[in-house]
């Protein structure tokens, strides 16, 4: 048994307007007001033309910045298509961009690639896998954000040695805001010594009961933080599958 209140706030983590679940604040007034049902006629044509429309633009952009143009696309896919889905593309559109810039000098370390990762990761069965990629390229190595994510989803699964050490590989790597990296070692090690604690009150039998559920990155309760880990296979770009539903 896990100790009560013990909560992970993944969306804590980005000390800004938009952290890695950005629709938590809401969706815009415009966006809701074509959800009810008698806006529905004809949605799905039009947001397949606006689909076709904004991947046309990715296609003929020619500017400096390309990452904002995709990250744009799917901030929108995630706006339009509130229920998600398979047909939404989101999943599709973050695995194409994460692929395309994996060996971009420019965005290694940017932080608005790292919140792209973390999303797929999110809708992954196998996001240790895609973490343990991202260690191995050397994306993310100096955003706490990264560190902070992959700690996070190793502690679900109750690999607490490997979720310290990812912290401590953080901090040593001074990943900014390394501040806020030590802040929430210092909670993780706060859950650890409750999890101690518990154990010795609830005995062993107790303490090693576990639920089968993952838990997303957003939010996660400290008894839900016992998720089981499922095989993934490798994708034509080589990089993890993320295999989720959305």
């Amino acid at each position: 048994m896990e100790p009560a209140g013990s909560v992970v706030d993944f969306a804590d983590f980005e000390d800004s307007k938009e952290n890695i679940a950005p629709l938590k604040q809401g969706r815009t007034a415009t966006k809701l007001a074509g959800f009810g049902s008698s806006a529905l006629v004809g949605q799905d044509a039009l947001l397949e033309s606006q689909k076709s429309a904004w991947e046309a633009e990715i296609k003929k952009y020619r500017g400096d910045d390309p990452l904002e143009l995709w990250r744009n696309y799917i901030k929108w896919i995630q706006e339009s298509y509130p229920s998600g889905g398979k047909h939404c593309g989101l999943l599709n559109a973050l695995e194409r961009c994460t692929a395309l810039f994996k060996d971009s000098v420019q965005y290694k370390n940017d932080i608005r690639y790292i919140r792209l990762w973390v999303m797929y990761a999110d809708l992954s069965s196998e996001p240790v896998e895609i973490f343990n990629y991202l260690k191995a390229n050397r994306i993310g190595e100096y955003v706490a954000l990264f560190y902070e994510a992959w700690a996070i989803v190793l502690e679900t699964r109750r690999a607490f040695d490997q979720a310290t050490a990812a912290y401590e590989l953080g901090i040593r790597m001074n990943a900014k805001p390394v501040d806020r990296l030590r802040r929430h070692y210092s909670e993780f090690q706060g859950r650890m010594a409750r999890r101690i604690a518990q154990r010795i009150q609830d005995g062993p039998d107790e303490a090693a009961e576990a639920d089968d559920g993952r838990a997303p990155l957003q939010t996660l309760t400290a008894k839900q933080a016992k998720g089981s880990l499922r095989q993934g296979k490798p994708t034509t770009t080589g990089l993890p599958r993320a295999g989720g539903s959305t």
